[in-house]
Protein backbone atom coordinates (compact mmCIF):
# COMPACT_ATOMS: atom_id res chain seq x y z
CA UNK A 1 0.00 0.00 0.00
CA UNK A 2 1.16 2.99 -1.20
CA UNK A 3 0.33 7.06 0.28
CA UNK A 4 2.42 9.91 -1.04
CA UNK A 5 1.10 13.00 1.06
CA UNK A 6 2.62 15.95 -0.95
CA UNK A 7 0.10 18.62 0.06
CA UNK A 8 -2.98 17.99 2.55
CA UNK A 9 -5.31 16.25 0.99
CA UNK A 10 -4.82 12.40 0.29
CA UNK A 11 -3.95 11.11 -3.10
CA UNK A 12 -4.19 7.20 -3.13
CA UNK A 13 -4.07 4.54 -0.66
CA UNK A 14 -3.21 1.14 -2.79
CA UNK A 15 -1.74 -2.24 -1.14
CA UNK A 16 1.28 -4.00 -2.74
CA UNK A 17 3.57 -6.87 -1.78
CA UNK A 18 7.45 -6.51 -1.74
CA UNK A 19 7.58 -6.14 -5.64
CA UNK A 20 5.32 -3.05 -5.67
CA UNK A 21 6.86 -0.92 -2.89
CA UNK A 22 8.78 2.23 -5.16
CA UNK A 23 12.09 2.66 -5.50
CA UNK A 24 12.75 5.80 -3.07
CA UNK A 25 11.23 3.62 -0.28
CA UNK A 26 13.45 0.59 -1.03
CA UNK A 27 16.62 2.41 1.50
CA UNK A 28 14.56 2.39 4.37
CA UNK A 29 12.71 -0.93 3.97
CA UNK A 30 13.61 -3.19 6.82
CA UNK A 31 16.17 -1.57 7.74
CA UNK A 32 15.11 -1.11 11.26
CA UNK A 33 12.98 -4.38 11.42
CA UNK A 34 15.19 -6.69 10.53
CA UNK A 35 14.64 -10.71 10.84
CA UNK A 36 16.40 -11.69 14.53
CA UNK A 37 14.39 -14.62 15.04
CA UNK A 38 11.99 -17.47 13.01
CA UNK A 39 8.97 -14.99 13.21
CA UNK A 40 10.93 -11.65 12.23
CA UNK A 41 12.11 -13.67 9.60
CA UNK A 42 8.62 -14.78 8.50
CA UNK A 43 7.32 -11.14 8.53
CA UNK A 44 9.79 -9.73 6.84
CA UNK A 45 9.31 -12.51 3.69
CA UNK A 46 5.63 -12.53 3.21
CA UNK A 47 4.13 -9.38 4.84
CA UNK A 48 2.11 -6.91 2.86
CA UNK A 49 3.52 -3.80 2.74
CA UNK A 50 2.24 -0.35 3.15
CA UNK A 51 4.23 3.27 2.08
CA UNK A 52 3.22 6.28 3.56
CA UNK A 53 5.19 9.83 2.62
CA UNK A 54 4.63 12.75 3.83
CA UNK A 55 6.57 15.93 2.88
CA UNK A 56 4.41 18.28 4.27
CA UNK A 57 2.09 19.33 7.27
CA UNK A 58 -1.46 16.95 7.10
CA UNK A 59 -4.34 18.57 8.24
CA UNK A 60 -6.13 15.80 8.60
CA UNK A 61 -5.58 12.46 10.31
CA UNK A 62 -4.49 9.28 8.55
CA UNK A 63 -6.61 6.64 9.70
CA UNK A 64 -5.34 2.82 8.78
CA UNK A 65 -7.62 0.34 9.41
CA UNK A 66 -6.00 -3.37 9.59
CA UNK A 67 -8.66 -6.05 10.11
CA UNK A 68 -7.54 -9.41 9.43
CA UNK A 69 -9.70 -11.97 8.30
CA UNK A 70 -6.66 -15.04 7.97
CA UNK A 71 -3.39 -15.66 9.51
CA UNK A 72 -1.31 -13.20 7.81
CA UNK A 73 1.54 -10.22 8.13
CA UNK A 74 0.91 -6.83 7.20
CA UNK A 75 3.93 -4.04 7.48
CA UNK A 76 4.17 -0.05 7.53
CA UNK A 77 6.34 2.27 6.11
CA UNK A 78 6.37 6.05 7.02
CA UNK A 79 9.13 8.61 5.64
CA UNK A 80 8.24 11.94 6.69
CA UNK A 81 10.15 14.36 4.90
CA UNK A 82 12.29 17.78 6.00
CA UNK A 83 9.62 19.44 8.55
CA UNK A 84 6.60 17.54 8.07
CA UNK A 85 4.11 17.51 10.48
CA UNK A 86 1.20 14.44 10.58
CA UNK A 87 -0.97 12.45 12.97
CA UNK A 88 -1.92 8.80 11.83
CA UNK A 89 -3.99 6.14 14.28
CA UNK A 90 -3.99 2.77 13.57
CA UNK A 91 -6.86 0.63 14.10
CA UNK A 92 -5.75 -3.20 14.08
CA UNK A 93 -8.20 -5.75 14.50
CA UNK A 94 -8.23 -9.51 12.94
CA UNK A 95 -11.21 -12.50 13.85
CA UNK A 96 -11.89 -14.71 16.77
CA UNK A 97 -10.67 -17.71 14.93
CA UNK A 98 -7.13 -16.21 13.30
CA UNK A 99 -4.70 -17.61 15.31
CA UNK A 100 -1.76 -16.03 13.59
CA UNK A 101 -0.67 -12.04 13.26
CA UNK A 102 2.28 -10.04 12.32
CA UNK A 103 2.61 -6.48 12.13
CA UNK A 104 5.24 -4.33 11.79
CA UNK A 105 5.79 -0.63 11.51
CA UNK A 106 9.08 1.13 10.32
CA UNK A 107 9.09 5.37 11.12
CA UNK A 108 11.03 7.64 9.64
CA UNK A 109 12.07 11.26 10.75
CA UNK A 110 13.97 13.88 8.51
CA UNK A 111 15.13 16.85 10.44
CA UNK A 112 12.44 18.89 12.51
CA UNK A 113 9.49 16.50 11.35
CA UNK A 114 6.67 15.73 13.75
CA UNK A 115 4.31 12.45 14.26
CA UNK A 116 1.74 11.58 16.36
CA UNK A 117 1.37 7.74 15.78
CA UNK A 118 -1.18 5.95 17.92
CA UNK A 119 -1.86 2.14 17.35
CA UNK A 120 -4.82 -0.17 18.61
CA UNK A 121 -4.94 -4.32 18.67
CA UNK A 122 -8.10 -5.75 19.81
CA UNK A 123 -7.68 -8.97 18.30
CA UNK A 124 -9.73 -11.93 18.65
CA UNK A 125 -8.95 -14.52 21.97
CA UNK A 126 -7.56 -17.06 20.08
CA UNK A 127 -4.90 -14.64 18.16
CA UNK A 128 -1.30 -14.97 19.18
CA UNK A 129 0.19 -11.56 17.69
CA UNK A 130 3.89 -10.05 16.67
CA UNK A 131 4.28 -6.80 16.73
CA UNK A 132 7.73 -5.12 15.74
CA UNK A 133 7.92 -0.80 16.14
CA UNK A 134 11.04 0.89 15.30
CA UNK A 135 11.80 4.86 14.15
CA UNK A 136 14.39 7.01 13.82
CA UNK A 137 14.64 10.18 14.60
CA UNK A 138 16.91 12.95 12.80
CA UNK A 139 17.78 16.50 13.98
CA UNK A 140 14.93 18.49 15.82
CA UNK A 141 12.69 15.82 15.02
CA UNK A 142 9.61 14.13 17.47
CA UNK A 143 7.85 11.68 17.75
CA UNK A 144 4.64 10.78 20.10
CA UNK A 145 3.90 7.15 20.04
CA UNK A 146 1.26 5.64 21.63
CA UNK A 147 0.58 1.47 21.79
CA UNK A 148 -2.68 0.22 23.11
CA UNK A 149 -2.57 -3.60 23.38
CA UNK A 150 -6.18 -5.13 24.16
CA UNK A 151 -6.54 -8.01 22.70
CA UNK A 152 -4.80 -11.66 21.60
CA UNK A 153 -3.94 -14.67 23.24
CA UNK A 154 -0.73 -13.65 23.24
CA UNK A 155 0.66 -10.17 22.25
CA UNK A 156 4.49 -9.55 21.91
CA UNK A 157 5.55 -6.25 21.21
CA UNK A 158 8.86 -4.76 20.26
CA UNK A 159 9.32 -1.40 20.33
CA UNK A 160 12.37 0.35 19.58
CA UNK A 161 13.60 4.35 18.70
CA UNK A 162 17.16 5.78 17.50
CA UNK A 163 17.20 9.54 18.52
CA UNK A 164 19.85 9.68 16.22
CA UNK A 165 19.92 13.25 15.66
CA UNK A 166 20.80 16.21 18.52
CA UNK A 167 17.32 17.61 20.08
CA UNK A 168 15.46 14.89 18.88
CA UNK A 169 12.46 13.69 21.08
CA UNK A 170 10.34 10.64 21.95
CA UNK A 171 7.38 10.65 24.13
CA UNK A 172 6.29 6.09 23.92
CA UNK A 173 3.54 4.91 26.36
CA UNK A 174 1.99 1.65 26.13
CA UNK A 175 -1.49 1.11 27.75
CA UNK A 176 -2.50 -2.74 28.17
CA UNK A 177 -5.06 -5.08 29.91
CA UNK A 178 -5.20 -9.03 29.63
CA UNK A 179 -7.65 -10.42 31.12
CA UNK A 180 -8.27 -14.91 31.39
CA UNK A 181 -5.41 -16.38 29.87
CA UNK A 182 -3.58 -13.61 28.55
CA UNK A 183 -0.05 -13.02 27.95
CA UNK A 184 0.87 -9.18 27.09
CA UNK A 185 5.11 -9.24 26.52
CA UNK A 186 6.32 -5.89 25.60
CA UNK A 187 10.04 -4.38 25.14
CA UNK A 188 10.64 -1.37 24.58
CA UNK A 189 14.64 -0.47 23.52
CA UNK A 190 15.11 3.11 23.33
CA UNK A 191 19.03 4.78 22.40
CA UNK A 192 20.47 8.10 22.23
CA UNK A 193 23.02 8.43 19.94
CA UNK A 194 23.46 12.78 20.05
CA UNK A 195 23.47 15.66 22.97
CA UNK A 196 20.14 17.16 23.88
CA UNK A 197 17.64 14.41 22.47
CA UNK A 198 15.39 13.34 25.18
CA UNK A 199 12.76 10.40 26.13
CA UNK A 200 10.01 9.39 28.15
CA UNK A 201 8.60 6.24 28.20
CA UNK A 202 5.47 5.03 29.86
CA UNK A 203 4.11 1.49 30.63
CA UNK A 204 0.49 1.35 31.86
CA UNK A 205 -2.19 -1.60 32.32
CA UNK A 206 -4.23 -4.04 34.49
CA UNK A 207 -3.90 -8.40 34.75
CA UNK A 208 -7.12 -9.91 35.71
CA UNK A 209 -7.74 -13.33 35.97
CA UNK A 210 -4.78 -15.26 34.87
CA UNK A 211 -2.84 -13.25 32.58
CA UNK A 212 0.60 -12.16 32.87
CA UNK A 213 2.27 -9.15 31.86
CA UNK A 214 6.29 -8.01 31.30
CA UNK A 215 7.16 -4.88 30.85
CA UNK A 216 10.68 -4.43 29.58
CA UNK A 217 12.05 -1.22 28.92
CA UNK A 218 15.65 -0.19 28.50
CA UNK A 219 17.01 3.20 28.11
CA UNK A 220 20.90 3.33 26.84
CA UNK A 221 22.23 6.65 26.76
CA UNK A 222 25.37 6.50 23.97
CA UNK A 223 28.76 8.11 24.44
CA UNK A 224 28.19 11.34 22.21
CA UNK A 225 24.83 11.95 23.75
CA UNK A 226 26.26 14.64 26.22
CA UNK A 227 22.92 16.96 28.05
CA UNK A 228 20.52 13.83 27.12
CA UNK A 229 17.61 12.96 29.13
CA UNK A 230 15.25 10.03 29.76
CA UNK A 231 13.16 8.33 32.03
CA UNK A 232 10.56 5.47 31.98
CA UNK A 233 8.27 4.29 34.57
CA UNK A 234 5.70 1.30 34.60
CA UNK A 235 2.36 1.17 36.72
CA UNK A 236 0.68 -2.31 36.84
CA UNK A 237 -2.55 -3.00 38.37
CA UNK A 238 -3.28 -6.25 39.22
CA UNK A 239 -6.84 -7.29 40.12
CA UNK A 240 -6.56 -10.99 40.67
CA UNK A 241 -4.19 -12.17 42.98
CA UNK A 242 -4.11 -15.31 40.08
CA UNK A 243 -2.94 -12.51 37.82
CA UNK A 244 0.72 -11.37 37.41
CA UNK A 245 2.40 -8.29 36.70
CA UNK A 246 6.18 -7.57 35.94
CA UNK A 247 7.78 -4.37 35.53
CA UNK A 248 11.64 -4.43 34.50
CA UNK A 249 13.09 -0.93 34.43
CA UNK A 250 16.86 -0.49 32.55
CA UNK A 251 19.09 1.95 32.24
CA UNK A 252 22.28 2.10 30.30
CA UNK A 253 24.81 4.70 30.71
CA UNK A 254 28.00 5.46 28.81
CA UNK A 255 28.19 9.66 29.41
CA UNK A 256 27.93 10.57 32.56
CA UNK A 257 26.81 14.27 31.76
CA UNK A 258 22.96 13.20 31.32
CA UNK A 259 19.82 13.31 33.32
CA UNK A 260 17.88 9.58 33.85
CA UNK A 261 15.69 7.89 35.88
CA UNK A 262 13.26 5.42 36.43
CA UNK A 263 10.16 4.21 38.65
CA UNK A 264 7.82 0.79 38.70
CA UNK A 265 4.64 0.14 40.76
CA UNK A 266 2.83 -2.81 40.68
CA UNK A 267 -0.06 -2.87 43.14
CA UNK A 268 -3.71 -4.18 43.54
CA UNK A 269 -6.86 -1.94 44.19
CA UNK A 270 -6.84 0.04 46.95
CA UNK A 271 -9.23 -1.42 49.76
CA UNK A 272 -9.79 1.86 51.25
CA UNK A 273 -11.19 3.59 47.97
CA UNK A 274 -13.03 0.50 47.20
CA UNK A 275 -14.23 0.67 50.86
CA UNK A 276 -15.67 4.40 50.43
CA UNK A 277 -16.71 4.10 46.74
CA UNK A 278 -19.34 0.69 48.74
CA UNK A 279 -20.16 3.30 51.55
CA UNK A 280 -21.81 5.25 48.98
CA UNK A 281 -24.17 2.70 47.68
CA UNK A 282 -22.06 1.20 44.80
CA UNK A 283 -21.32 -2.62 44.63
CA UNK A 284 -17.84 -3.84 44.66
CA UNK A 285 -18.24 -4.79 40.85
CA UNK A 286 -19.66 -1.50 40.15
CA UNK A 287 -16.23 -0.12 42.61
CA UNK A 288 -13.80 -2.22 40.57
CA UNK A 289 -15.20 -0.55 37.68
CA UNK A 290 -15.05 2.72 38.09
CA UNK A 291 -11.29 2.81 39.92
CA UNK A 292 -10.46 0.65 36.59
CA UNK A 293 -11.63 3.74 34.59
CA UNK A 294 -9.96 6.02 36.94
CA UNK A 295 -6.60 4.24 36.16
CA UNK A 296 -6.66 4.52 32.52
CA UNK A 297 -8.57 7.50 32.48
CA UNK A 298 -5.05 10.16 32.55
CA UNK A 299 -3.10 8.15 30.11
CA UNK A 300 -6.01 8.27 27.53
CA UNK A 301 -6.72 11.99 28.22
CA UNK A 302 -2.68 12.64 27.00
CA UNK A 303 -4.21 11.66 23.34
CA UNK A 304 -5.55 14.70 22.99
CA UNK A 305 -8.42 13.44 20.79
CA UNK A 306 -12.26 12.80 22.06
CA UNK A 307 -13.10 10.39 19.56
CA UNK A 308 -9.99 8.37 20.19
CA UNK A 309 -10.09 8.73 23.89
CA UNK A 310 -14.00 7.63 24.16
CA UNK A 311 -12.77 4.40 21.40
CA UNK A 312 -9.87 3.45 23.82
CA UNK A 313 -12.35 4.05 26.56
CA UNK A 314 -15.08 1.64 24.93
CA UNK A 315 -12.64 -1.46 24.52
CA UNK A 316 -11.32 -1.12 28.13
CA UNK A 317 -14.96 -0.80 29.11
CA UNK A 318 -15.73 -4.44 27.17
CA UNK A 319 -13.26 -6.30 29.16
CA UNK A 320 -14.77 -4.75 32.34
CA UNK A 321 -17.87 -6.92 31.75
Amino acid sequence: MTLTARKPDIDALSKGRGDDVPLFALPYLFTLVTPHDKVSAAHVAHASIRVIHIETDMKEDIIIERKGLDSSADHVLIIMGQGARAKIVEYNECAGDVHFRSEGTEIFLAKGASLEYVSVQNHGEETHAFSFKKARLEEDASLSFVSCILGGKLSKEEIGCDLRGARAQLRQGVLFYGKGDQEIDVQADIHHMARETESILSMQGCVAGNAKSIMQGRIHIGKDAHDAKGYESSDILVLDETANGNAIPLLEIDNQDVSCGHAAKIGHIDAGKLFYLQSRGLSEQEAKRLIIEGFFMPFAERLKDQALQERIMRLIEKKLL
